[in-house]
């Protein structure tokens, strides 16, 4: 195909004045031959895109009609006037009389970014192993522009963000954060801008932060009436155990709010999953891969095993560093060690990376499970295991404070200032660079210059993890050094709440949206870190010789303190993770459905009674034909 075509096909020379109105940009990498750019532009084409070229940016904005049917299709869900949650139909919506204008109001933009974004991810896909020149193979199933983000041929794809929209947000956001919570977080309005997953991560760490507020007044009456912080360890993590199930169920709540309480997707594969023998044919005409379980479990096993041996060895190393620590307290040496344990980390996360691809799940939920899992392990290990040897060997609390006083302050302040500064300067210096390079050029708006220069929101893992790192040194050394939670919440409430609001809305790109039901993994990471620091607390506890009462044996003390434990953490488990309004509101639905399939079924049975009586009239019709044949 000639350059000539190729140009005029990419719109070279339209007009460029609706830029901003695009619903997503894709940007392409420096590596991205041409071929492949014009490949992908084509198939956009074909979904009834609006494509304009710039360079290596391609410009989308979705054809109205397709985007409403594309919407039913994919049984996009919005709140009804009496607040429940209905599917998408334009039949619901419009009528006769309706206006082209009122169809085209029906779709908020994030609505349309979500629709777009579906149809980019989903239906662009390939039907047969074919091997595209510049790309390599790609196998039946795969998702075109998955494999091309894959291979870092496409570096980012992103909406533009709604200035007016953005500022209001902003500043529900910002007086939030100075009232330290009282002003309600605006939740709902960051799950329609940013998404569920992002909207699910702000609430937990709004409730998370609200309840540190417990253990700090816990830790006053403490100190106050000088009580052994033995027994503030315990009642700690029976407390962060109440805490994950009163998450459980704002996080169920929050669900049915927002329509995904009971919503059944389908198991879809992931959009680069990788199959060439088992496939199966839609009604549709499109293929669905079938997933090989056998494999992935052979494949879940070796990375596991290697995994494991990986763990032991940076275990082993640890202890070598604080036994010979002990004896040198070298600085150098923790300098040193630090080095070589981050390098270490490095390699980790790039081979957990590298197998989870080689384990092919096949869906995206279980790709995030066992990538997510895998990372917390490293973790877990890295923040905790020192501590708690010290602790349980060589019994110092001294090197234990100072250690987890410079683990929990410094380096959450170090964390929470490279958030926001190495992003700005990379920001700033992005575009000190594209300033020199476009200087001649004004053929793109400043607008969407600005957005594409920001750096791109990656994930909220590094988010979760500075609250696992907090629950963790609460939970596990609450009774060695019970300020963990004042820190905490300080960090939290000048700190964290600010920056990882200020990063979404003004440093990164918007992101893409993502749906979820709740915050995942990371829910069982927090549930499980709370039942192995409360067994740890029973286990290290030496609290009988503060009840001399009590004339028992050191190990009926033990046996005692366990029972009255363990029945505190069932009666916890015995709180039913749906609130009052929650069953009543199931219950509604539930009728409604109910009142639904009566309708459909006595449709049915008349339906049935018309066929029967129709057969039931031709046969009379024939017999009494028959019976005046005979008689003539």
């Amino acid at each position: 195909m000639s350059i000539e075509r190729k140009k005029r096909d990419f719109g070279y020379n339209k007009d460029f004045t609706k830029e901003e109105s695009s619903h997503l940009i894709i940007e392409f990498s420096k590596e991205a031959a041409e071929d492949v750019i014009y490949t992908l532009h084509k198939k956009l084409r074909e979904e009834n895109f609006n494509v304009v070229k710039h360079g290596k940016r391609l410009y989308l904005k979705g054809d109205e009609r397709r985007m409403l049917l594309e919407a039913e299709i994919m049984q996009l869900k919005r709140q009804s006037a009496d607040r429940t949650w209905r599917y998408f139909s334009v039949l619901d919506c419009l009528n006769k009389k309706s206006t082209w204008q009122e169809a085209c109001c029906l779709l908020s933009h994030s609505e349309k970014i979500r629709v777009c974004q579906h149809i980019i991810e989903e239906n662009i896909r390939v039907n047969k192993t074919v091997d595209i020149p510049g790309l390599g193979l790609l196998f039946p199933g795969q998702s075109f522009v998955a494999v091309l983000k894959k291979e870092k041929l496409i570096s980012k794809i992103f909406p533009l963000h709604e200035n007016d929209k953005l500022h209001k947000l902003w500043n529900k956001w910002l007086r939030s954060c100075i009232t330290a919570g009282i002003s309600p977080l605006p939740e709902d309005e960051i799950k329609d801008y940013f998404g569920e997953a992002i909207a699910y991560y702000f609430c937990f760490l709004n409730c998370f932060t609200r309840s540190l507020v417990v253990i700090v007044i816990l830790t006053m009456f403490f100190h106050i009436f000088a009580f052994p912080f033995e027994f503030f360890g315990i009642v700690t993590n029976l407390y962060l155990m109440l805490f994950i199930k009163g998450w459980r169920i704002t996080s169920n709540n929050l669900a049915f709010k927002w329509g995904s309480f009971l919503t059944e997707e389908e198991e879809k594969p992931r959009p680069v999953y990788r199959s060439e023998e088992t496939e199966q044919w839609l009604p549709n005409g499109k293929i669905v891969p079938l997933p090989n379980y056998s494999y992935i479990r052979m494949q879940l096993i070796i990375s596991w095993a290697v995994i494991s041996v990986f763990l032991i060895i940076i275990c082993f190393l640890k202890v070598l560093f604080i036994e010979y620590q002990i004896t040198s307290q070298s600085t150098l040496n923790v300098i040193l060690y630090s080095l070589f344990l981050h390098c270490i980390c490095i390699l980790y996360r790039n081979a957990v990376f590298i197998r989870n691809e080689v384990e092919n799940h096949y869906t995206e939920e279980s790709y995030e499970w066992h990538l997510v899992s895998k990372l917390i392990a490293l973790d877990s290990i890295t923040l905790f295991f020192g501590p708690l040897y010290s602790l349980i060997v060589h019994e110092n609390k001294q090197l234990i404070q100072e250690l987890l006083f410079g683990q929990l302050t410094i380096a959450q302040l170090i964390n929470t200032a490279t958030e926001l500064v190495i992003p700005l300067i990379s920001n700033e210096w992005q575009k000190v660079k594209q300033s020199i390079v476009e200087q001649n050029k004004d053929d793109e708006s400043p607008k969407v210059l600005e957005e594409a220069l920001k750096s791109a929101y990656s994930s909220s893992y590094a988010d979760y993890l500075e609250l696992y790192l907090q629950f963790g040194y609460i939970s596990l050394f609450s009774a060695i050094y019970p300020n963990a939670a004042l820190f905490a919440l300080l960090n939290n409430l000048l700190l964290e709440s600010f920056t990882d609001a200020y990063k979404l809305c003004k440093i990164h790109q918007r992101p893409l949206i993502k749906s979820a039901k709740g915050i995942g993994v990371w829910e069982n990471a927090f549930a499980m870190l709370s039942i192995i620091s409360l067994a740890i607390d029973i286990f290290f506890s030496n609290t009988r010789q503060y009840i001399s009462a009590l004339h028992c044996t050191e190990k009926q003390w033990y046996a005692l303190f366990i029972l009255g434990a363990t029945a505190i953490v069932s009666m916890i488990s015995l709180i039913p993770e749906e609130s009052a309004d929650l069953k009543y509101a199931l219950h509604r639905q539930s009728q409604e459905k109910k009142r639904i399939l009566e309708i459909y079924a006595r449709t049915k049975l008349k339906e049935s009674v018309r066929i029967l009586e129709t057969l039931k009239n031709n046969s009379d019709e024939i017999e009494y034909g028959k019976n005046s044949s005979h008689r003539d």
